[in-house]
């Protein structure tokens, strides 16, 4: 059977191809994000520099990223991010509860990073961007399905100018809200202000 089939491959013309318009289809949606104007942006930025905040000891992750960080009690931000939330399910279309994590601010000195990463204790994850600048780190989704491709699909993806890495275009101002179980990360900061983000979790108790 091996060398039938070598045969007849040896035996085939090559294979050449005639422009045209796309015909994909993509099939599944389980990788999506949302992104909004953060309301009551300033007041919530206020707020980081008046509120008190707390160590990082409660986190269990961070052992892989180069970041500092601070934790905040939900209660003083509530009424700020249950709005982004509120927009999320009105886009959705579908009426949904839910609660809301401890949030935290990431600060991003000169070369820290975000290693790749996804939640795995809630259901919706959030981060606000602060900031942004010349040089600055950059949020990405990455597609651990990208790995199952062959050798010679990666090199037409790539040709296609399609990749397993996304940076959403974002300023500060931005919320983004995406499914918990997409990987994400963050670059290199390569400026030496400090990039600033503020993240939250949000877990749905119940879907009317």
């Amino acid at each position: 059977m091996s060398g039938d089939y070598e045969t007849l491959a040896k035996n085939q013309p090559d294979i050449y191809y005639t422009k045209s318009s796309s015909n994909m289809k993509q099939i599944f949606s389980n990788q999506f994000y949302y992104q909004f104007k953060m309301p009551d942006f300033d007041i919530l930025k206020e707020r980081l520099e008046t509120i008190e905040k707390f160590d990082d000891g409660d986190f269990t992750w961070g052992e892989l990223c180069k970041i500092e960080r601070d934790s905040y009690n939900v209660n003083d931000f509530f009424d700020i991010l249950v709005k982004p939330v509120g927009m999320l399910s009105g886009q959705l279309g579908v009426k949904f509860n839910a609660k809301i994590s401890h949030p935290w601010l990431n600060r991003y000195d000169r070369g820290g990073f975000q290693e790749i990463h996804y939640h795995d204790d809630c259901d919706i994850a959030a981060v606000v961007f602060l900031n942004d600048g010349e040089d600055f780190s950059k949020f990405y989704f990455w597609d651990s399905n990208h790995t199952a491709f062959t050798k010679p699909w990666i090199k037409i993806l790539t040709q296609m100018k399609l990749s397993n890495i996304y940076y959403p275009e974002v300023k500060a101002g931005d919320v983004l809200l995406f499914p918990s179980h997409m990987l994400h990360g963050v670059s290199p900061h390569n400026s030496d202000i400090i990039r600033k983000t503020f993240s939250f979790n949000v877990i749905v108790t119940n879907v009317e």
